[in-house]
């Protein structure tokens, strides 16, 4: 296997060999002295490797080519510049003169052993000068994959090439395919560049793993309605004998537990503009602050030992009433007498002009009270988020968990 990967690697070196080792490099980043007949290829993004030396074994160091540099220090020679400005070129030495460089950036080693057997690998020194790079092939790639065949996905191309990019989406269990514990991948680009097209075969490729369970916050309700997408994710999903699940935040989601309910469900009010409509302004951050954590106090001490899902329907009233009798709360909102007598009249005149309290809990209290609640006004069952969090990851058939957070009918 050795000798049949190391052939194909440089037998056909006058074909694929695109340049050699250049100075500095290091273990991360190799420049690449660019050969003359390569000069004029599209080089930039190509998977190319280099056979290095290590020990007893032969290391196969693969990286992406990120960045292409022409020198000519005839051009950067002072006593030419007046030269170069008035013709614009120096005859017989622009371009003749040109050197190009590239930078590999290291993305993954492979060792060979004498017995043949290929392991990954580190590249524990830095490359000699002088060594030739090649351009990756699918072949390559293929035998030094072979082992990992079955668990290899390709997700397109290199850039620019026609090089199946390999990914190896490992589970985050131990044994076979696992990584043996969890980690982050992200996927950045500009508008349009198609990060939700990878996102969508990333996770068709964790989804292989029938014990992980993955859950899936969609904040635009991309992938949780299965749109615009460059397949059927869904259909594929299910496809491969993985049960779908989708929850809406706008009614089929509660927030919240047992302890951190009611500090939630306040400091929610206090985004959705609540306590400036009960008399106290935006400008007040401080005030409305600890407007919040008395309005939450109040809410469990008229809820006593019922919690927060099942609270009772005239809540709002019953917290407007209490706050406003409460010298020791009004005191804690406004330390001064003047702005603490307006929030209480304030109070007052909103629990008397029914109205008024209509709105404040039909456009705020109330969208933000059905987050939190078993069965919302509207009658929808809402399910917790830790219950959803929780099957996720016990069920015996794991399911795939799309969370659509876009709220559309949420404050």
């Amino acid at each position: 296997m050795d000798m049949d990967l190391l052939n194909l690697l440089t037998n056909q070196s006058n074909q694929f060999n695109i340049g050699s080792v250049g100075s500095p490099s290091n273990t991360t980043e190799i420049i690449i002295d660019i050969n003359q007949k390569s000069e004029q290829k599209k080089i930039l993004g190509q998977l190319v490797c280099l056979v290095q030396p290590q020990e007893q074994e032969k290391l196969v160091v693969i990286g992406q080519i990120s960045e292409i540099e022409t020198k000519n220090r005839w051009h950067e020679d002072l006593t030419f510049r007046g030269i170069i400005k008035r013709r614009g070129s120096l005859p017989h030495l622009s371009g003749k003169a040109d050197v190009r460089t590239a930078k590999l950036n290291v993305q993954a080693c492979f060792s060979i052993a004498l017995d043949g057997k290929i392991t990954e690998g580190t590249l524990g020194t830095s490359p000699s000068t002088g060594t030739q790079i090649f351009s990756v092939r699918d072949e390559v790639l293929d035998q030094l994959l072979e082992e990992y065949k079955n668990q290899i996905i390709y997700l397109g191309n290199a850039y620019s090439t026609e090089v199946k990019m390999p990914f190896w989406l490992k589970h985050f269990d131990r044994g076979e395919g696992g990584a043996g514990e969890a980690y982050h991948i992200g996927v950045f680009g500009k508008s349009g560049s198609g990060k939700s097209g990878l996102a969508a075969y990333m996770l068709l490729g964790y989804a292989r793993h029938e014990k992980m369970g993955i859950i899936f916050i969609d904040p635009q309700n991309q992938f949780a309605s299965d749109t615009d997408l460059p397949f059927k994710l869904h259909d594929s999903l299910k496809n491969l004998g993985r049960k779908v699940e989708v929850y809406s935040l706008t009614n089929q989601i509660r927030l919240g537990t047992q302890k951190n309910a009611v500090n939630l469900f306040t400091s929610l009010l206090l985004k959705a503009g609540f306590y400036r409509n009960i008399g106290i302004p935006s400008k007040s951050k401080d005030n409305q602050e600890y407007a919040s954590e008395e309005v939450a106090r109040i809410i469990r001490n008229i809820l006593n030992k019922t919690e927060l899902k099942q609270a009772p329907e005239n809540l709002l009233s019953n917290v407007l009433n209490s706050l406003s009798q409460d010298n020791n709360a009004l005191q804690r909102i406004y330390a001064s007498n003047q702005p603490r007598q307006r929030l209480q009249n304030t109070l007052n005149e909103i629990t008397n002009n029914q109205v008024e309290l209509n709105r404040i809990e039909q456009d705020i209290w109330q969208p933000v009270l059905d987050l939190f609640l078993e069965r919302d006004s509207q009658g929808n069952k809402r399910k917790s988020l830790w219950y959803i969090v929780k099957t996720s990851a016990t069920d015996e058939q794991k399911p795939i968990v799309f969370l659509d957070i876009k709220g559309e009918g949420t404050t």
